[in-house]
């Protein structure tokens, strides 16, 4: 067996299929996602700010990851905090692609108006909130066999959430067998106290101690806002929602980011 369906074809396979003879391939069409940020207070790079403006860096986080992924983009902008715009890029999104990715409003606040415009538009809601930080705000529904991801506003929690979620669902509806994340186990060089009853994953790096092995040191600020966290971060260490804190020498689970791997 050369190739097997399920299997997204890396440059090692293009050269065994080559070898076998093969010159043509049935595979599945590129998806498509739409990505959009919502809020009054998101504005674009490069405009002159106001007091109390944002600049947008979700849109380019995302764009950034369907780009490592092969997906085909769709740049829906920033919709304001209204219910009828929101509507509205729901249906649009969902009328030219397989995938919505929109960021901000899926909270409980009075300007929130994710889980209304999904009702509007008739999209079945599969979850709202999750028990992991970053990342609780976040919701995903589905409609017509296309997935609609509603992930948080701080651009930490969006790029989380689009790792440990929505990469192995854009791995399904591509047709590809869903990627189970590497983990390495490798013992904690830091203390951290947490609340018990949900998941954290904290930005961290790989670093070698006084008696030459590995153990893992916590990188920048924490805060689901701090994009520095992730820049020059090696990965994701998992913080068990069971546990009330890590000690250094604990094992723990570390997701190493495709960008810092081979």
């Amino acid at each position: 067996v050369v190739g097997k369906k399920g299997h997204r074809i890396t440059a090692a396979d293009m050269g065994q299929f080559a070898a076998y003879g093969c010159s043509e391939l049935r595979v599945y069409r590129r998806l498509k996602a739409v990505i959009f940020s919502t809020g009054d207070e998101v504005i674009e790079a490069g405009r002159m700010r106001q007091a109390g403006q944002i600049f947008d860096s979700n849109r380019p986080i995302l764009a950034g990851l369907l780009q490592q992924e092969d997906i085909q983009i769709i740049d829906g902008g920033i919709i304001a905090d209204e219910k009828e715009a929101l509507v509205a890029g729901y249906q649009s999104g969902l009328a030219g692609a397989d995938i919505i990715l929109c960021s901000g409003g899926a909270s409980d606040g009075v300007e929130d108006h994710s889980q209304y415009a999904l009702r509007e538009i008739g999209a079945e809601l599969l979850f709202w909130r999750l028990a992991m930080k970053p990342g609780r705000p976040m919701a995903a529904a589905h409609k017509a066999g296309k997935m609609i991801f509603c992930l948080p506003g701080n651009p930490v929690a969006a790029f989380v959430c689009f790792k440990l979620l929505v990469a192995p669902a854009i791995d399904a509806l591509s047709g590809r067998t869903p990627r189970q994340p590497l983990v390495v186990k490798i013992k904690s060089g830091f203390q951290h106290k947490k609340q018990a009853g949900r998941a954290e994953y904290l930005r961290a790096v790989i670093q070698t101690d006084s008696t030459g092995q590995q153990q893992i040191a916590l990188h920048g600020r924490k805060g689901a806002g701090v994009i520095s966290s992730v820049t020059g971060a090696d990965g994701l260490v998992e913080i068990p929602m069971d546990a009330a804190g890590v000690a250094p020498g604990d094992v723990l689970n570390f997701i190493p980011f495709q960008e810092q791997a081979l």
